[in-house]
């Protein structure tokens, strides 16, 4: 077919207006030095420094179609040309093809650098086809090169065209170089419903695609990692520097092999090595760190320590403080840095624990002290561990005195103990009158109840056990009845009611216990003084001191 003939048949549909929306660019790959140390990508070595884009038309719907991209130099009907400036220059393949499926898919595995040629194309890659065929190119069939070139009378087209598809757009070409590039062609569209539309990248508000290399500000070499040798592991931290990347690919500088994806800004441990890392934004464009390594942890990347105060070659945070006696508690086999042996006490282990405790009492059987362990035992021994029974005590007695009386009332208790001893009295709920140290005391509550009341005999050297006595004391009704119907004269003591009478002397003794009638009397004891307790059958209690001479 001649371009002539291709072109007025262009020049049918008339229309400006179509359903193409603009041109856009991608970044497909950047090419800086370490991203490939092993030359796997670019064995010749004529990448570094380039970016590959891949050029697409947007369309609005997915069943548009590109049937044409062209310019026409035909009489009056010229648009603008084709151009495609790139004042670098391209990267072109020497297997490669100013339209991109002219490559043979079979040299892509032997020439790897074979799929970042530079090529115009009509939704095909090299070495692939599509539905209506490969591309053609008329009206410059002996193109020389992809870059720097202006077409102003060819076409690249596709029989029965090229769908826009469900992303809506359709590659038109590929562009390897190192710095800006600019892009202007015409375009010929069918929409859905089958017709024809021309439209010129002129035409559009922004006009031709024009862009600057968007990786390179990016790819000096200019990010520092942060490399914490006194950590342990050793931690690593890579800057944002004047990107702002998506995360940081971690690659092994001696082979290239990408190891890892990270988060931006956040530190991470490899294993000792040397490496590389790339910083990628949205745009896959990348800033490349110097090769960095990674030592042993506290170790400088030559294996000498940082730290080593000693000089025996150990890092100061790897020493082993020990030695090296089998029965000290600081034993360490592996011991690097001698330090003074520690031996346990006698008797005891490296934890402080009894070897030989055979009562439990956490005090080693060889430093038991044998003796009384009773605290109220005359021979009592205060260093004694171990209780050998042979605890001697004051003997104990009951106190005498009533186990009843009235509040109010100044009640006496006597204790049989030795006269020369002192003891010492205490009153639940009450307080002694008098006779505190001695053996015997006068006592008084102050309200009705059931209390104790409490001696402890102390000699020179021990003491008695606490011996207690339970005293019920009642409600005091003498002030709410009188005359009292218990009297004292001449000797005897007179009721005036029936009930129980009680003669108590002072040391608490019970001297008599007696019904009375009404009317009824008994005769005191002579030349003693006591308390006399006389409780009517309706409950009520009179006491009256009595005195005989």
């Amino acid at each position: 077919m001649k371009l002539h003939a291709f072109s007025a048949a262009l020049l049918l549909t008339g229309s400006v207006s179509g359903q193409m929306t603009h041109l856009a660019f991608e970044v497909d790959t950047c090419f800086y030095a370490n991203l490939d140390p092993t030359g796997t990508f670019d064995p010749e070595g004529n990448l570094p420094g380039n970016t590959t884009y891949r050029l697409f038309a947007h369309f609005t719907h997915p069943g548009d179609q590109l049937q044409a991209v062209y310019a026409l130099g035909l009489g009056s009907t010229l648009t603008s040309p084709w151009v495609l400036d790139a004042p670098c220059g391209c990267f072109e393949h020497p297997f490669g093809s100013s339209i991109g499926t002219g490559s043979n898919a079979v040299l892509l595995d032997a020439f790897p650098d074979l799929a970042y040629d530079s090529y115009f194309t009509m939704d095909a890659n090299p070495g692939t086809t599509i539905a209506g065929g490969i591309p053609v190119l008329g009206g410059a069939p002996d193109l020389p090169a992809v870059c720097n070139t202006v077409l102003e009378d060819a076409a690249m087209y596709v029989l029965g065209g090229v769908f826009a598809g469900s992303d809506l757009r359709v590659l038109v070409g590929q562009i390897t170089t190192c710095g800006p590039l600019e892009f202007s062609a015409c375009f010929q569209v069918q929409q859905i419903n089958g017709t024809l539309q021309n439209w010129c990248a002129s035409e559009f508000p922004d006009g031709p695609l024009a862009l600057e290399p968007p990786c390179a500000p990016w790819a000096t070499f200019d990010t520092e990692p942060a490399v914490a040798s006194e950590s342990n592991p050793v931690e690593v931290f890579i800057p944002w520097a004047s990107a702002w990347p998506v995360d940081i690919e971690l690659f092994d500088a001696l082979t290239g092999e990408a190891l890892d994806t990270l988060s931006a800004d956040s530190a991470f441990y490899p294993a000792p090595g040397s490496y590389f890392a790339a910083l990628k934004d949205a745009n896959t464009c990348r800033d490349t760190t110097p090769v960095f390594c990674v030592p042993e942890p506290f170790y400088t990347c030559e294996g000498v320590c940082i730290n080593d105060a000693d000089g025996d070659g150990v890092c100061d945070q790897l020493e082993v403080p020990g030695c090296f006696d089998p029965d000290a508690c600081n034993f360490e086999p592996e011991a690097t840095d001698l330090v003074p042996c520690v031996f346990p006490e006698p008797g005891y282990d490296c934890n402080g624990e009894c070897l030989a405790d055979g009562d439990g009492d956490g005090i080693c059987d060889p430093f038991e002290i044998p003796g009384c362990m009773g605290v109220y035992a005359c021979n009592f021994n205060p260093a004694a561990t171990d209780d050998d029974g042979s605890c001697t005590y004051l003997p104990t007695f009951a106190i005498a005195g009533p186990s009843t009386t009235l509040d109010n009332v100044a009640t006496a208790y006597s204790y049989p103990g030795d006269p020369a001893s002192n003891c010492f009295w205490s009153v639940e709920g009450g307080g002694v009158l008098s006779g505190q140290g001695n053996t015997t005391v006068e006592v008084t509550w102050p309200a009705s109840g059931v209390y104790q009341i409490v001696v402890q005999e102390y000699a020179d050297t021990c003491t008695s056990a606490p011996v207690s006595l339970s005293v019920e004391v009642g409600v005091n009704h003498i002030a709410q009845h009188a005359p009292m119907d218990l009297t004292m004269a001449n000797g005897q003591l007179h009721t005036g009611s029936q009930g129980t009478l009680t003669l108590w002397d002072l040391q608490g003794r019970l001297l008599v216990e007696a019904p009375m009638q009404p009317g009824g009397s008994m005769d005191l004891p002579h030349s003693q003084t006591g308390i006399a307790v006389f409780e009517k059958n309706n409950g009520v209690r009179e006491l009256l001191h009595w005195t005989t001479h």
